[in-house]
């Protein structure tokens, strides 16, 4: 009696497992969502001077790991050493200073918008700011996160994240120098 249920239940299984398709292998999904990196605008987005436009960004946060503040500019060059020297210099625009609530920071005062505007860079900003008229001009939004994890450190990580934008552009490719 004992082997005729086993083999009734062995046989069940088996049938079922023939009928059932092959899961795919080649690509698991991802356990967490992609963190330090900025979802929205994507690479590439055509911005016009005054539009409002769709922020979103992946702070890090997971057990052991903190997120606490993160700053957005807009730079007309690429971050990176040219930011570096005496007479090194940029340009650009600060958004502000935000953060999400997470586990470490329940309230946040200041809270990112869930949009932001691109700046009309043909006005002056004011004193003796004079501003300057471009077309499809390469951007660089740039958020630099202050995070931190259970393992001392000196001070906050940061880390930097940067989609590159297009300007007052009509096209997604970019003028020849």
């Amino acid at each position: 009696m004992f082997l005729s249920t086993f083999t009734y239940v062995l046989a069940s299984t088996l049938a079922l497992l023939s009928h059932t398709q092959a899961l795919p292998t080649s690509s698991p999904s991802p356990r967490y969502f992609p963190q330090g990196t900025i979802s929205s605008p994507a690479n590439g987005t055509i911005i016009l001077p005054g539009q409002s436009f769709d922020f979103y960004y992946n702070q890090r946060g997971d057990y052991c790991l903190s997120s606490y503040n993160f700053s957005v500019w807009l730079l007309t060059s690429p971050p990176g050493s040219s930011m570096i020297g005496d007479d090194s210099t940029m340009t650009g625009h600060y958004f502000g200073r935000f953060s999400y609530s997470s586990i470490t920071n329940e309230n946040p005062a200041n809270p990112a918008p869930a949009q932001l505007t691109m700046p009309d860079f043909s006005k002056s900003s004011g004193g003796f700011g004079i501003g300057a008229s471009g077309s499809s001009v390469p951007m660089y939004l740039a958020v630099l996160e202050e995070w931190d994890e259970c393992a001392p450190t000196l001070g906050q990580h940061f880390s930097l994240a940067v989609n590159t934008l297009i300007y007052n552009g009509t096209s997604t490719t970019t003028p020849s120098s």
